[in-house]
């Protein structure tokens, strides 16, 4: 006598003296086998995405590199309209976050003179940045990187409160503004930045003269020799 008995995997024939062995198992015991090995590969893969991204999120993130060292690898002038429009941020951030506190707070608030003391920190570090751009590159050309772009190192310049420092880059925003890269009246309106901090006084507005004439009187004035 054979008595049939059945697990989740084989089948079994069981003599009456106690014997028995194994029979091949069924398709459908092949099917139930494939899907619980195909259960048990997707588990897998999701705890091991799983532990990929816990232990991605655990890596701590890399600093991003200074201004410095990313002008130090450019080489398109997408490059530099990509660092200049980097500037230009910082320069208009620190400014709209003072004149917040400045209306909150006042002039006279702690938190205004904090927000002050920022932009100089922030004015410092632009201006740095623009100096190695321009000694690697040279002085942005607005037939690269777009007029407005252009005028980013003109911006800058001229909103730094050292006169020295604008002085020292007169000669530079000078050949710009030959070369077409800044405009006549941009260049001027540095040089009448310097002639009212040096003389005290404004350089009267002579609509009769020309720009280029007013740009050769205040340079006479100041003894610029470039």
């Amino acid at each position: 006598m054979y008595k049939q008995c059945e697990n989740s995997y084989y089948s079994f024939e069981v003599k009456a003296s106690g014997y028995y062995w194994a029979r091949e198992p069924s398709n459908t015991h092949l099917l139930l086998l494939q899907n619980c090995n195909m259960n048990f590969r997707i588990v897998c893969t999701f705890i091991t995405m799983l532990l990929i991204g816990l232990l991605s999120s655990c890596q701590p993130n890399k600093p991003e590199p200074s201004l410095i060292e990313q002008i130090d690898k450019i080489q398109t002038s997408n490059d530099v309209k990509t660092i200049l429009e980097k500037i230009h941020k910082t320069h208009r951030d620190t400014r709209s976050i003072s004149a917040e506190i400045e209306k909150k707070s006042g002039k006279s608030s702690q938190e205004f003179r904090d927000a002050e003391n920022e932009i100089f920190a922030k004015d410092a570090k632009n201006l740095e940045a623009i100096d190695a751009l321009i000694q690697k590159k040279g002085y942005p050309k607005a037939s690269e990187v777009g007029i407005q772009t252009a005028m980013i190192p003109w911006i800058i310049i001229r909103n730094h409160f050292h006169i020295p420092t604008k002085e020292k880059h007169l000669p530079i925003l000078k050949q710009a503004w030959q070369e077409g890269n800044i405009s006549e009246n941009e260049y001027l309106y540095i040089l009448q930045d310097i002639y009212k901090s040096k003389k005290k006084i404004e350089f009267g507005s002579l609509d009769s003269l020309s720009n280029q004439d007013k740009i050769r009187i205040i340079s006479d004035s100041l003894k610029y020799t470039f």
